[in-house]
């Protein structure tokens, strides 16, 4: 998906009522259930306007899925 594309898609969510906070936690569900990687998740974050933390960052792929972790 292109960085327009991801816009576009944000939009839409946002249309049908949606906060930033509840893509970027679908974002988030999608990584974890292996829909696409680190990488994606850090672009697609960062087109929502969220920057991924450094702890997130230099998790480990356990902790990186362990939701407690990351949305209270």
């Amino acid at each position: 998906m292109t960085k327009k594309e991801a816009k576009e898609m944000f939009d839409r969510k946002r249309n049908q009522g949606m906060t930033d906070e509840e893509i970027l936690y679908g974002l988030y569900s999608a990584f974890c259930d292996g829909i696409f990687d680190d990488d994606e998740l850090y672009a697609y974050s960062n087109v929502l306007g969220y920057d991924i933390t450094d702890e997130f960052i230099n998790a480990s792929e356990e902790e990186k899925k362990n939701i407690n972790l990351w949305f209270k």
